[in-house]
């Protein structure tokens, strides 16, 4: 069985970026290490948007819960349609505003761009600063602040924040959390919505961390959750030789080659997707159309 601690050693940890009251320092540092997954994940997310809209309708809204999501990245990317450099220019323009000026910009930045995708998005992470600045910007509906590595109990407001969900997200998280994580999570996945699809799950996992114990959490809650084939994404770029190194040396434990994607300098991450049985078939094919269309 995978031990998770173990291979997170090999990461570079950047927790420091993650606490800070603004996202300046997370979005200058994660660009200068050119991360690139949200923006290569979200035509995979906005796919699973538009099938819910097909088959649940209009009327029935579309509420994302991004899991890992620092400052509300999986909203401004899929919710509001921006690039991620367009988000880490906005920050970049006064690196220097405090924490009330920054949230002020940020409301005022989001009311002058309608969302792409009128859906909520709900985040949960560890990190109270990015989950406050998240919500009051607007970045965020609604957010969640726990580790659930550590306690994973969830109050009766939280379960009732993720039982209105029906689309789970995640870039990058998985891995640094595991089944403590996810048991809590999923129990109350979508269970206020008694609907005839979803909930749906569309999640990266790195390539160094084997997805195999947490494709049995899912199973065990009644999700199908398989790897799309063929889809490979860049997380972001080695944060020095000893984190490539070791990267590769996990990457192959694992028996997978690593001499065409990390060999490229960077992280690089597997897509999953899950779903009740019966409807992973067509969000499976969702994902599969997705990724034909962006090789042509």
């Amino acid at each position: 069985m995978p031990n998770y601690q173990v291979v997170n050693e090999v990461k570079a940890n950047f927790d420091d970026v993650y606490q800070s009251p603004t996202p300046h320092a997370y979005f200058s540092t994660m660009n200068e290490l050119e991360y690139a997954i949200g923006q290569e994940a979200r035509p995979y997310f906005l796919s699973a948007v538009a099938l819910m809209r097909r088959q649940l309708g209009h009327q029935i809204p579309v509420r994302m819960l991004d899991l890992g999501c620092s400052y509300g990245v999986g909203s401004a990317l899929v919710k509001y349609g921006f690039s991620f450099s367009e988000i880490a220019d906005f920050f970049a323009r006064d690196p220097d505003s405090n924490s009330h000026q920054c949230i002020k910009d940020t409301r005022e930045w989001l009311a002058e761009n309608e969302p792409d995708n009128p859906i909520s998005c709900i985040g949960a992470d560890s990190s109270e600063e990015a989950i406050h600045f998240g919500t009051e910007s607007g970045l965020l509906d609604e957010g969640m602040a726990r580790d659930l590595e550590s306690d994973p109990r969830l109050a009766p407001e939280e379960c009732a924040l993720i039982q209105k969900c029906n689309l789970l997200i995640s870039t990058g998280a998985i891995g640094y959390v595991g089944e403590r994580t996810l048991n809590p999570i999923l129990q109350q996945l979508g269970k206020n919505r008694h609907r005839p699809h979803g909930p749906y799950i569309v999640v990266t996992i790195l390539r160094m961390f084997s997805p195999e114990l947490i494709t049995k959490t899912f199973a065990a809650h009644g999700f199908k959750f398989l790897q799309v084939p063929e889809v490979h994404l860049r997380q972001r770029r080695f944060h020095n030789e000893t984190e490539e190194e070791e990267t590769i040396k996990a990457v192959q434990k694992r028996g997978l080659e690593t001499d065409i994607l990390e060999a490229d300098g960077y992280h690089h991450a597997d897509l999953f997707v899950g779903a009740p049985e019966s409807d992973h078939p067509d969000l499976m094919q969702a994902m599969v159309e997705t990724w034909k269309k962006l090789q042509q």
